[in-house]
């Protein structure tokens, strides 16, 4: 396993895997983490999925996501800008 940006957006964590000799990135997520921590693991995971693909790697998303507010306190953050580009 070899965990990509491990000191940034703590509440994802980006990684390259192998399972059974075949690669694989992998995205995983810990929601109880603070606001700040999701919204930059939004970006973070975003980020990996558009690396993903030209290298030809297979996602392995272990992801749950409980939904997040629209609000003026989101807005300060950017959360939904940052999450919304995952979808």
């Amino acid at each position: 396993m070899l965990e990509i940006r491990r000191d940034f957006g703590t509440g994802m964590i980006t990684a390259f895997i192998r399972i059974e000799g075949k690669p694989f990135g992998l995205i995983a997520n810990n929601p109880n983490t603070s606001r700040r921590d999701r919204c930059a693991g939004g970006g973070q995971g975003a980020r990996f999925m558009q690396l993903a693909p030209p290298l030809t790697f297979r996602l392995f998303r272990y992801v749950d996501t409980p939904g997040f507010m629209v609000g003026p306190e989101a807005e300060k953050t950017a959360i939904v800008r940052h999450v919304a580009r995952m979808f």
